[in-house]
């Protein structure tokens, strides 16, 4: 990764019904916490007027800019109070959350995203932003509860794995994750049925042993499940730090859907939950600590 990567922002979504409650709330407790870890600054952004403020006379824009502003300002006078280090911009700007989120997200190496809704937000941004018009790819979206669960100090970070293999583009950043704040990986493979014959983890290791040499301190485990994908990943989300989503298959080039699997654990997982997007179309490319 170049130095400008290293210093690439992670974007968090500010809503400003909740700066009146005195605390972080946890999808900005979050993203802070990520950028300390990472070394990146953090860009906190506030999205003002929606879509059916369209007609808002000028006045009326000028009040609702000025209390974005505010709202930016008591958010990062909390996150100064938790990480005096962590350099912080604020970003007011006119337009949905979607779209000022998506349009951030080009900027950005993570973008993250309260979870209400069942998720919609996130995989909306994730869908708007499109590789046909950005200069660069676009980091992962984070779907984070707004009450932090709990979980142990030794949460895997849960990667689910699709009938096709694990995604490359699911791989790097659930790697990326672990090596940042030494936690181990989960691969969990979801299938219909389960022969006795049938090798079920075999794939999954062969594509995920590139990592495990590129990261030998992370520790990784392949667990293959019997069931519904979308009920056995909400129910490791009780569990685990990080939930990890490639994407479905037959993305390609085109904009970024979630599958129906995505959609049922956005709504209903306990920790948060990682979107990304495809980085390569070849299953078998180099992890990203290996590439140059």
């Amino acid at each position: 990764m170049s130095d400008n990567g290293a210093r690439t922002p992670i974007v968090v979504g500010v809503r400003g019904d909740e700066v009146c409650s005195g605390e972080l709330t946890f999808p900005v407790d979050w993203a802070a916490r990520e950028a300390a870890a990472r070394g990146v600054p953090l860009w906190l952004a506030h999205a003002f007027l929606s879509d059916g403020d369209e007609q808002a006379v000028e006045g009326d824009q000028g009040i609702a800019a000025h209390r974005a502003a505010r709202s930016l300002e008591r958010t990062a006078a909390r996150v100064a109070h938790h990480y005096p280090d962590l350099p912080v911009a604020l970003v007011a700007r006119r337009g949905t959350p979607v779209a000022v989120l998506g349009d951030l997200a080009t900027e950005a190496a993570l973008v993250v995203v309260g979870r209400h809704r069942g998720g919609r937000v996130a995989a909306a941004v994730l869908g708007a932003v499109t590789p046909g018009r950005l200069p660069s790819p676009s980091g992962p979206v984070v779907a984070v509860p707004a009450r932090q669960p709990y979980v142990a100090r030794d949460a895997a970070i849960c990667v689910g794995v699709a009938e096709r293999g694990p995604a490359v583009s699911a791989l790097d950043a659930a790697f990326q994750q672990a090596s940042a704040h030494d936690m181990p990986i989960r691969l969990v493979r979801c299938v219909p049925e389960r022969h006795e014959d049938g090798r079920y983890d075999e794939p999954v290791w062969a594509a995920v042993e590139p990592y495990r040499r590129a990261h030998p301190s992370v520790r990784v485990d392949v667990d293959v499940l019997v069931g519904e994908p979308s009920e056995l990943l909400v129910k490791e989300s009780l569990t685990a730090g990080l939930l990890v989503l490639g994407p479905r298959p037959g993305w390609g080039r085109r904009l970024g859907r979630v599958g129906s699997v995505g959609r049922d654990v956005l709504g209903s997982a306990a920790c948060p939950v990682m979107l990304v997007r495809d980085a390569e179309p070849a299953m078998h490319a180099r992890p990203l600590a290996a590439r140059r």
